[in-house]
């Protein structure tokens, strides 16, 4: 380009120092956009570890405060809520152990994140996170729980 911009009329070296211009705000933008999807994706995992810290802390109004609307519509208040995790949940409720694994999406492009979970009794599922997005917050829209073999619980 600098080569040739000496052979162009100066009308057209002006035009063509925009559209050189315009190209790279351009890729700095989609740039910018593909690093801000990171972080979001990242989010995930800091919502579901802290509505299992809210579940080790026996914090319902946090951990409501934490699932979709969907969800919360479901159960109503936080002391529904927790009484329902701390008896179809027991693992959640309080684990031993957290590993979380790969994130794919569903089928409407929402992720969804897979986790591994050990109860204080041993037991390993593998729970399946679904995640909504509020506000621009990532909120948790449900829970299925697999065995480690990859059925259904």
């Amino acid at each position: 380009f600098i080569i040739c911009s000496y052979t162009m009329k100066p009308d057209m070296r002006a035009h063509m120092r925009h559209l050189v211009a315009a190209l790279l705000f351009g890729l700095l933008m989609v740039n910018a956009q593909s690093r801000a999807d990171g972080p979001a994706i990242a989010g995930v995992e800091t919502v579901i570890r802290a509505q299992i810290d809210a579940f080790r802390s026996d914090d319902g109004i946090a951990a409501f405060g934490l699932a979709s609307p969907s969800i919360q519509h479901q159960f109503g208040d936080p002391e529904t809520f927790l009484r329902m995790v701390r008896a179809a949940y027991p693992a959640f409720y309080r684990p031993k152990r957290l590993v979380f694994l790969d994130a794919k999406t569903d089928g409407a492009g929402r992720p969804v994140q897979k986790v591994l979970i050990e109860g204080m009794d041993g037991t390993t599922v593998i729970a399946l996170y679904p995640m909504a997005r509020v506000n621009k917050r990532w909120r948790i829209d449900g829970c299925v729980l697999m065995k480690p073999g990859g059925k259904k619980i």
